[in-house]
Formats: structure tokens, sequence, C-alpha cells
């Protein structure tokens, strides 16, 4: 009868011991999967890298983005920003680019685009003037009309059309704005 108590709370400690390893295993397997998906997200985040340029092509920095931008390039577009390449009375080519920092989701527009735009009696040639206010540190902004003649090969201007120019190699511009 001994002998079967001891047999008997043998087999219980083994037990409790078997139900504690396979505790402490389930447990185990449950940290390692927690730790490998936290490592598997942190790795498989997507990231760009956006190249900000100046007007001349040169990179002035470059930025790493950990995250997917929430933007696309718009379907429409009344204005475009960018540099003289060749000036004449009736039209002005620029070299834009429309897909800067957002070559993953337009490959096809990647690079400098070259636009013709046409200058017609309507068109208006305006510059914004910074006037300092007297007394304070501010200034004025003020969008003065100038000559079409005051624009020059390498001149960074905005063109503003009356009509979608998203993918317009040709259009009239309705105002021309110098920016520098």
């Amino acid at each position: 009868m001994n002998n079967e108590k001891f047999n008997n709370a043998d087999n219980q400690r083994q037990s409790i011991s078997s139900k504690i390893n396979r505790m402490m295993f389930g447990l185990f397997v449950i940290f390692v999967v927690l730790v490998g998906s936290m490592l598997f997200n942190y790795y498989s985040t997507p990231t760009t890298t956006i190249k900000i340029i100046d007007e001349d092509d040169n990179v002035i920095k470059t930025e790493k983005i950990t995250k997917k931008p929430k933007y696309n390039i718009p379907e429409v577009i009344y204005n475009l920003t960018g540099i003289i390449e060749e000036v004449n009375d009736n039209y002005i080519i620029l070299k834009v680019r429309i897909s800067e920092g957002m070559e993953e989701y337009a490959p096809e527009r990647k690079g400098p685009e070259m636009r013709k735009v046409a200058i017609n009696s309507l068109t208006r040639f305006n510059k914004l003037q910074f006037t300092p206010i007297p007394g304070t540190t501010q200034k004025k902004v003020e969008e003065i009309q100038i000559p079409s003649s005051s624009f020059n090969e390498g001149d960074y201007i905005e063109v503003i059309a009356s009509k979608d120019i998203a993918i317009a190699k040709d259009f009239d511009a309705s105002q021309i704005k110098k920016l520098r």
C-alpha cells in the first residue's frame, strides 16, 4: 500500500511537471511569434527616399520617409512651376517636374517634362513684391504687373491656365508669375 501511495504521488508530480513544461513551451512559442511579428513589421515597413533638388538639378538634401506618402499626382492641374528653358514673343518653353518625390506612384512621369506655354494678348504677367511695413519686421506682399520682356531663360515661374494642363504639352497661359 505504501508503494502505491509513493507511485501515485510520483505520477502526480510527473503529471504536474509535464503540464508546467508544456505551458512553458507554449509561452515560449507565443513569445517567439510575437517577437518575430514585431521584427517582421519593423523591417517590412516601406521606406521612400526623397531628394530635394534646386533649380540647377543639384541635390540639396535627401530624406528617408518610413511610411508611404498618402498622396497621388493630381489628375487635374491648372498651374505649374518650373524653369524657363527658352523665351520667345509667342511662347515660353518651361521645364517642370510634376512627379518630384512621387516617382513610385507615376514612374512614367519621372524626370523633367518640357511644356510649350503659348502667350497671347490675354496673358497677364506678374511678380510678387515684398514691401517692408514701417515700424514692424513684417512685409506686405503685393502682386504687381510686369512686362513680358522681363522674363529670361533660367527664371523660376508659375504658369496658370484656365484649362486642365496635367498632361498637355502645349497650352495657353492666362497668367505667368515670376517667382525668382
